[in-house]
């Protein structure tokens, strides 16, 4: 899958898959230690990663650190 992020986007979790390169537990885990990007809960079973998140997180995975 050759996903291109635009920074205004919003991406599910079957978005970004191929890209962090873990599972979806281990993700979670990072993201409750806010060592990955804030979700947005957009209604009860849609959660998304915004673009600008990622791209940050993408570009220095070990010292991203989420400000929210």
């Amino acid at each position: 899958m050759n996903l291109r992020l635009s920074p205004q986007g919003l991406y599910r979790w079957r978005d970004i898959k191929p890209l962090v390169g873990v599972g979806r537990e281990t993700w979670r885990r990072l993201v409750n230690a806010k060592r990955a990007p804030q979700p947005l809960h957009i209604g009860p079973r849609c959660t998304v990663w915004r673009g600008t998140d990622l791209i940050a997180w993408l570009s220095a995975p070990g010292n991203y650190s989420a400000s929210a």
